[in-house]
């Protein structure tokens, strides 16, 4: 199953300037479930993809659904030993500026969906990102 996730990544993406990522793109082309896209990017298609789905979430919050869900997930420091290394390599790709807007769309999620994402630890990742 998980060798069809990396395949459709890898078929959607390929080629694809970041700003063509749509949610209506994501919802009626990609072959797989949207939400599911940036944990089987490369860290280095993460790291170029990551914009695309921060600005679907901010551009359209309430219909982003799950693939607004996705994008505040994948910023969210694991607590899980056996991903901590993976999701490392993945979030070291970002320089500081890359960094600062990551921040700035964690308090924007924090300021105005906290509710919605009540389940995560948005004050650990504010955390995280701003070190």
């Amino acid at each position: 199953m998980y060798e069809d996730e990396y395949a459709y990544v890898q078929q959607y993406f390929n080629g694809r300037p970041w700003r063509d990522v749509t949610l209506q793109g994501l919802w009626d082309e990609y072959p797989g479930p949207p939400d599911a896209c940036l944990t089987f990017m490369s860290s280095e298609g993460f790291c170029y993809f990551l914009p695309a789905y921060l600005s679907i979430f901010v551009l359209n919050p309430n219909a982003a659904d799950v693939v607004g869900d996705a994008a505040v997930s994948s910023l969210i420091p694991t607590r899980i030993d056996e991903l901590t290394f993976w999701q490392r390599q993945r979030f070291q790709q970002f320089n500081g500026e890359q960094r600062d807007v990551i921040v700035q769309f964690l308090q924007y999620v924090y300021t105005y969906y906290a509710d919605d994402y009540a389940h995560h630890d948005m004050q650990s990742a504010l955390e995280y990102w701003i070190q």
